[in-house]
């Protein structure tokens, strides 16, 4: 999966690669991206865009506590 730098933190995410305005699904905590594989199948050939938040499934968690605000993931 491809992963993308946010402020020093890689962020995983899913990207269908479909047609069209990208739909982008947020997972809820404390899940993953994988949550929404029945969705993204569901909309093909839709481009979906699933990340994975910080400190869950592929992207980096960092060891500061302070990382982990509803600004930061906001």
């Amino acid at each position: 999966m491809p992963r993308i730098d946010v402020d020093g933190v890689a962020i995983n995410y899913r990207d269908t690669g479909g047609d069209g305005i990208p739909l982008v699904l947020v997972h809820a905590w404390p899940l993953s991206s994988q949550m929404w594989a029945a969705q993204t199948d569901a909309v093909a050939p839709h481009r979906v865009i699933a990340p994975d938040l910080m400190g869950v499934g592929d992207s980096d968690a960092p060891d500061d506590p302070g990382a982990y605000s509803m600004d930061t993931f906001a």
